[in-house]
């Protein structure tokens, strides 16, 4: 057998030009019933992907399991509508989360309108008697359960809002009061797809201030520090959540994104430093998201069901030393690196960037944030972080959701409580 013998190795290229990040030709319009339309053209896919998300309003967060039976019967509902979008190899699915009414899917471009008729459909009236909702036919996940005790206790623990007595009524809570964002990415003209929505969308009942009520939380500033305990005795673990509302305005900050990313959304962050490698939390992160109308802060832990208090005290500990120790340009420039490469990740196909667009509008940030976001990154002082850090993560000011065994729910509560006394 002859030797081919060996070839010098040739050196790795070098890295390109990273193009800027751009959404792509756009067109925004705001219909007469409050919903927000942002058409975006993309064309990497055949396809349009399309996102509509409509708050829950105070029925729907404080009995999610309701929501879940209307999205059952909705999903019925479509009649011919629904078998055409199928049968073209399109897609309209209904999801909640317990904040969120969702429609995510995809259609050809000439079959939109088609999507969008499905979609204008859902606010028709329901006649006669429906069913009561009954039980969800699937167990929720803890932080699911975590979530809807907060929105309640946010509502106003004091005045909640009756069960309904049949699926009209939450209907008419969800559905009917307008708002709410449409998101569509794809290869198609992009003022032409608003215009169509426009139409489509045009009996849609208008935004109506009065029909969802105003959080307690947004009338009368934070509500008081609480603690909800929730006990399950088939929990294999204790879950932890800590939750505020993020202080008025700023919510598209640069400095915020970074704050949760120092805080514990890798590694190498604060929290999971200090911490995950003790071996007292098997799992912890940091997030920013929203709670009925407003932006939320929180940080989610996982205990071990033997010595859950120890690992409360060692997440509190940490939190509580960013008040003494500030951060670091050196402990900044790799978090930075990292948030401005996993950014990039939003901008991969058109299914990412509807995703991305639809949680940022909801969020309240305009359509161009993550355009401006990797510039804000590399502007933003590690004396800025420190202090978006202070506001959003102020440990003390925050309420928790304690969720495993009573033993250990009882265990880690006394411990908090005895801790802010």
């Amino acid at each position: 057998m002859r030797s081919l013998g060996f070839a010098e190795a040739r050196s790795l290229p070098p890295l390109g030009a990273q193009p800027t990040p751009y959404h792509g030709p756009r067109c925004q319009i705001t219909l007469a019933g409050g919903t927000t339309v942002l058409a975006v053209q993309d064309h990497r896919s055949p396809l349009v992907e399309l996102r509509f998300r409509l708050p829950l309003g105070a029925l729907g967060w404080q009995h999610p399991d309701a929501v879940e039976a209307l999205i059952r019967l909705l999903a019925g509902s479509g009649g011919a509508t629904s078998r055409r979008i199928e049968a073209t190899g399109g897609n309209f699915r209904m999801t909640t989360d317990g904040q969120w009414f969702d429609v995510t899917g995809y259609t050809a471009p000439d079959l939109a309108t088609v999507w969008l008729d499905r979609l204008a459909a859902l606010t028709a009236p329901m006649r006669g008697a429906l069913p009561a909702p009954g039980r969800p036919l699937r167990p929720h996940t803890p932080d699911a359960v975590m979530d809807t005790a907060l929105r309640r206790h946010w509502l106003g623990a004091g005045r909640p809002v009756a069960a309904p007595d049949d699926l009209c009524a939450v209907h008419r809570s969800v559905l009917e009061h307008g708002g709410g964002w449409l998101v569509a990415v794809g290869a198609f003209d992009p003022e032409r797809f608003t215009a169509d929505a426009a139409r489509a969308l045009s009996d849609w009942p208008g935004a109506s201030s009065t029909t969802v009520p105003v959080p307690r939380v947004l009338r009368d500033g934070r509500p008081a520090t609480g603690i909800l305990a929730l006990r399950d005795d088939a929990a294999d673990d204790v879950r932890l959540a800590l939750s505020a509302p993020e202080p008025a305005g700023g919510t598209g900050a640069a400095a915020r994104y970074l704050a949760t990313a120092v805080i514990c959304t890798q590694y190498g962050s604060r929290v999971p430093e200090h911490v995950l490698r003790a071996g007292l939390v098997p799992t912890l992160y940091a997030a920013r998201d929203v709670c009925l109308g407003f932006p939320r802060a929180g940080i989610r832990a996982t205990l071990h069901q033997q010595d859950p208090a120890e690992g409360t005290t060692a997440v509190r500990e940490t939190l509580r030393a960013f008040q003494s120790s500030p951060v670091t340009a050196a402990e900044l420039a790799p978090i930075r690196a990292f948030c401005a490469a996993q950014l990039l990740g939003a901008f991969d196909s058109p299914a990412a960037k509807a995703d991305l667009l639809r949680d940022g509008l909801s969020a309240g940030r305009p359509a161009d944030w993550a355009e401006r976001l990797p510039d804000l990154l590399s502007q933003a002082t590690a004396a800025e972080v420190t202090a978006a850090c202070a506001a959003l993560f102020l440990v003390d000011d925050m309420d928790l959701v304690v969720l495993g065994r009573p033993s250990s729910v009882t265990e880690v509560c006394d411990q908090w409580t005895a801790r802010h006394t």
